[in-house]
């Protein structure tokens, strides 16, 4: 009997197994988060960490208490904007153990670091009702008559570009073209990773940059009011009572007070308030655009302050849809320091995939006069 004992003695340390990674996903997606999977995304890293920890993206870092973990990167509100609720589960690589921490930021190296290892599955991302007439698919004929006006951007932070692909991505499935579609991005170009590749289609998109006198110039050209043409970019056009023009907003936005009616969405150059495009700005922009249908689509904080001054007597085009992520007095996202119960019913984060799905349900053609 001793020399068993003996035996199972010197076997035990052989019998110690890690945890695998799959064996660690099932833990994660069938036991502790198998009541949330509906509304979540959730990324598993790619490799184990150590002491070294996982770097979030505003360069602070998480240090599990583990000395080889596999770590979970659990996305609360997919498609939103940032910073937002998200967690992460750290688990033991040796024994199985876990613990979940509360954060508002993603990790740093997602791409590199992570894979996704589920996604919950929205309908309304995927298909979008087509209008009587339509081919009856998703994907629309290419109409000539729509244009898009897309501004975005005070600096090149990604959250922006990625902002630009997806609505970018949408318009051309909804029938829009590439040379309608006039796209005003920081200072005009993007060094990073995919360039101007909004699409994926490897080609690079022709950009305009976000200052106040190019925005300016893009709005008269499509007015009549100018003709002012750029090197290396598309004509823009005079539009016609047959068109429809959707401007998108989707940088930051402030107002000048809680109460204030005086609101105005950032560009560059940074900080400096004089050269923004002021919600009186793009009244007079808009004002002269003889078209048939405009949609207004801001996903910047304070949106709703941009209503009264759209909401123009003085317009040649009366048939107007203003859509906004924020009243005049809210965020439409999250700020960075906020605890995990953060009224969301208040302070909206706004789903640029949702938001942008309302837009093509609700007009998917133009309204020709």
């Amino acid at each position: 009997m001793k020399l068993i004992l003996i035996g199972l003695l010197l076997m035990t340390p052989y019998l110690v197994c890690t945890v695998t990674q799959n064996q660690a996903i099932i833990t994660v997606i069938d036991t502790v988060l198998v009541n949330e999977l509906d509304s979540i995304d959730v990324y598993v890293s790619k490799t184990t960490f150590d002491n070294d920890g996982l770097d979030l993206i505003d360069d602070s870092t998480i240090i599990g208490s583990y000395d080889d973990y596999w770590a979970f990167y659990i996305d609360n509100y997919p498609g939103t904007n940032w910073s937002h609720p998200c967690r992460y589960l750290i688990l033991d690589q040796t024994t199985g153990d876990y613990y979940l921490i509360n954060k508002s930021l993603y990790p740093k190296d997602l791409s590199n670091e992570f894979q996704l290892c589920h996604t919950y599955f929205d309908t309304t991302l995927s298909t979008v009702t087509p209008s009587s007439g339509s081919s009856g698919t998703t994907l629309r004929e290419e109409n000539n008559n729509l244009y898009a006006v897309i501004i975005s951007g005070v600096d090149y932070e990604i959250r922006w570009w990625n902002s630009i692909s997806y609505l970018y991505s949408a318009l051309l499935e909804q029938g829009y073209q590439e040379d309608n579609i006039f796209i005003h991005f920081a200072y005009g170009y993007y060094n990073g990773e995919n360039g101007t590749d909004f699409d994926g289609d490897q080609d690079q998109e022709e950009v305009y940059s976000a200052y106040l006198d190019t925005i300016k110039t893009t709005f008269k050209n499509l007015s009549g009011e100018t003709n002012v043409s750029y090197p290396d970019l598309q004509e823009i056009p005079v539009l016609t009572p047959h068109d429809q023009l959707l401007v998108a907003c989707l940088s930051h936005g402030q107002s000048e007070g809680y109460y204030s009616e005086t609101q105005r969405i950032q560009i560059p150059p940074p900080g400096e308030t004089e050269y923004d495009l002021w919600d009186y700005d793009l009244e007079l922009l808009v004002r002269n655009i003889d078209c048939s249908q405009m949609i207004f689509f801001f996903q910047n904080c304070y949106g709703g302050g941009f209503i009264p001054e759209l909401d123009d007597n003085q317009a040649q085009c009366q048939n107007r849809l203003i859509l906004t992520a924020s009243s005049q007095t809210e965020l439409s996202q999250g700020e960075l320091h906020f605890s995990y119960t953060y009224d969301y019913n208040r302070n909206v984060s706004i789903n640029l995939g949702h938001f942008s799905s309302l837009i093509f349900f609700i007009i998917p053609s133009p309204y020709f006069r």
